[in-house]
């Protein structure tokens, strides 16, 4: 359920709920919730007794639904009484009566024919408790009373429960303290009604038309507190399902239906470490070569319909195989994907990495054309119960690179001898995070010529790691170390800065004509949105004129740039800097493409210009090709790796602009490139 879809079921729980309650309180306050029990129903009066003492004598009638009783008072010098009693308990003591708790008034009809016209009844509700009540005393029932008074006009009274009292005689008699004195009608086993302060010599004849207890099912308050709990619970149940189901959107890669890495950070932290301890493991790390090349040949729609049928490929595979009910699959982020087999020996695991290449190599249909892609993945295996995820993550992460490095469309498994490497690799690492704090870099400056006069116009910065521990490592190994390994800013700022002051040091300070300085940045700047103010802020602090500084991008990262590192690249065309494109033609950039890349330079990289005297000549084409787009585009060009005179020759024959190499100049130091200067007034 999406979370659009669960808002509506919340909207459509609540508006439900509401129209319930206003229906819940509509009927009770139309009485529907009422509810009435007959006490002189057959069904619930058990039997009739009547009693007399003192001057009193009476007699009990009986008629269809109409109780009476006819008392005679002959002597007013003693205590007289006349009793009508209605009994709800086969026995008088300790047996269940009647529940009148749940009932809120006494609805009696009644009349009295008297001497006097007027005379006060007494009712009694007698409840029955262990607590109190004993056999062998018929007064120990607790007495719930009222009192009122009756005429021989027919009289209808309703008494709320609430007016009954306790009577004060049957607390002193009883003893009763404060704990049992409330009035209770929880257990009536009998009612009576009394006349037993007759002042005048006569007939009293009290006739009882009906008696019944009345009141709601619920009353209003008791209905709208339970409205407001049942709110609170659905309010409650409503949120834990919009938890779970937040919880499930979080955890779930909406496109292909698989873990999110969020999901499967979540999975692992709650079942990693007891799989491992009692079962191996197969980690496989994959994702699909080139994948921005497809989403830019055939649409993102496409793309992400290719990353599901993937998915669902591999999930056949795994049926196939019947590792179904043993494996975890998570789309970490746009075309990588994690799989975890428990159970899965070595053996089992090269094999399904060799048949989801086998698989996915196949074209795979898509809409309405079919797509041909290929995986680069790497495998980690462990049966080792110390092993950690995040470990067995990184090795198999690792093994994918090195499949990729290795010409892509292959899988890779993590052994020895790529541990080793990987160990090289952070080696080199920290090597070069000592040599930043150590200050053991430092600049080389390679000459660059102009065709015209061959005059060193122009110079590229160089780097090279003085460090003890990087002796014979060059810079094309440990740059793109520094890259993986998220030190290349550091360096890159390093180089530029220390260019900066170069420049200021020997050539501004003292208004020597400053070459145009060209200074490689790596291709992670064109992600870096504080780049261009890292360089402006320098370029103010050395007081940099921006038409001597061009910034070389290599034009395979130019190829992967999207819309922040066009961005990027367009703010720093705004400081007047230059910007070159690096080993031109070895990215196969469209030439269309460069209309939108806000370049100044095309570098020709050195592997056409060693072609161009050798006995085949194949790439003299591609030179003749570049020389003719650069001048349609009005960029200069700059051939590297000229070693011999004929390319020399070839290139100024071509109107190249400016050429490089160790025909010409090897990279210098800074005391030996300034001599050099100084031959060329």
């Amino acid at each position: 359920m999406t979370l659009g879809v669960f808002r509506d079921f919340k909207s459509q729980a609540i508006i439900a709920f509401i129209m319930c309650s206003l229906l819940a309180l509509t009927a009770h306050r139309l009485g529907l919730m009422n509810v009435s029990l007959d006490l002189l129903s057959p069904e619930t009066l058990v039997a009739i007794e009547h009693q007399h003492e003192g001057g009193m004598r009476s007699e009990l009638y009986v008629g269809d639904h109409l109780v009476s009783i006819d008392c005679e008072l002959s002597d007013t010098s003693t205590y007289s009484l006349c009793l009508l009693k209605l009994k709800y308990s086969p026995e008088e003591h300790f047996y269940q009566g009647l529940n009148l708790s749940n009932y809120q008034s006494v609805e009696i009809v009644a009349t009295l024919k008297s001497p006097s016209g007027k005379e006060n009844i007494k009712l009694y509700f007698r409840n029955n408790n262990p607590a109190y009540s004993l056999a062998h005393i018929v007064t120990s029932d607790k007495f719930n009373t009222i009192e009122f008074e009756l005429g021989e006009e027919n009289t209808i009274l309703s008494v709320p429960s609430k007016a009954l009292f306790v009577a004060q005689w049957w607390k002193r008699e009883r003893g009763i303290g404060y704990g049992q004195s409330h009035v209770d009608i929880s257990n009536i086993v009998s009612i009576e009604l009394v006349i037993d302060e007759a002042k005048e010599v006569g007939d009293y004849v009290l006739t009882l038309h009906s008696l019944s207890m009345s009141g709601e099912a619920i009353t209003e308050p008791e209905l709208l507190r339970l409205i407001l709990l049942l709110l609170f619970l659905t309010i409650v149940l409503l949120t834990i399902r919009q938890k779970n189901n937040l919880k499930k959107i979080s955890s779930t890669d909406p496109l292909t239906g698989l873990l999110n890495r969020r999901g499967m950070i979540l999975k692992v932290r709650k079942e990693f470490k007891n799989i491992v301890e009692h079962h191996a493991i197969s980690l496989f790390y994959f994702d699909v070569d080139d994948f921005k090349k497809i989403n830019d040949t055939y649409g993102h729609p496409i793309g992400d319909e290719l990353l599901v049928a993937i998915c669902q490929k591999v999930k056949a595979i795994l049926k196939e195989m019947d590792f179904e009910r043993r494996y975890a699959f998570a789309r970490l982020a746009g075309d990588e994907f994690i799989l975890t087999i428990t159970d899965c020996n070595k053996d089992e695991a090269v094999q399904i990495s060799r048949r989801i290449g086998q698989v996915l190599i196949d074209p795979i249909p898509v809409s309405s054309c079919e797509v041909k892609v290929g995986v680069s993945l790497g495998l980690a295996y462990s049966s080792d119960k110390n092993v950690s995820f995040k470990e067995l993550l990184s090795q198999a992460d690792s093994a994918m690179r090195c499949a990729k490095e290795q010409g892509k469309g292959r899988f890779k498994v993590f052994d020895d001898s790529l541990a080793s490497a990987i160990f090289l690799k952070k080696s080199i690492a920290e090597n070069l995070k000592n040599a930043l704090i150590n200050h053991e870099f430092s600049l080389r400056f390679m000459p660059i010529f102009s065709c015209s006069d061959l005059k060193p116009n122009r110079v590229e910065v160089l780097i090279r790691c003085d460090s003890d521990a990087m002796q014979g490592v060059t810079p094309d190994v440990f740059i793109p170390i520094a890259e993986e390994f998220g030190i290349i800013q550091n360096i890159d700022v390093w180089v530029v800065e220390t260019t900066f002051a170069t420049m200021q040091t020997h050539f501004i300070t003292h208004s020597r004509p400053c070459p145009v300085f060209c200074i490689n940045i790596s291709a992670i700047e064109l992600l870096n949105s504080s780049f261009p103010k890292q360089l402006r802020t320098l370029m103010q602090k050395y007081q940099i004129p921006s038409e001597s500084v061009e910034l070389e991008i290599t034009e395979t990262s130019l190829i992967e740039a999207g819309e922040t590192s066009l961005r990027i690249l367009k703010e720093l065309k705004k400081l007047g800097v230059k910007l070159a494109l690096d080993d031109f033609g070895t990215g196969y950039t469209a030439f269309n493409q460069l209309l939108a890349y806000p370049v100044d330079c095309l570098k020709i990289d050195r592997t056409f210009v060693a072609d161009i005297d050798s006995e085949h000549a194949s790439h003299l084409p591609m030179v003749n090709a570049i020389m003719s787009i650069a001048q349609s585009y009005n960029l200069v060009t700059v051939g590297e790796g000229v070693e011999t005179q004929g390319q020399l020759d070839y290139l100024r024959s071509v109107s190249c602009n400016y050429v490089q190499g160790y025909f010409l100049a090897k990279p210098l130091l800074l005391d030996d490139y300034l001599l050099l200067l100084n031959e060329y007034p």
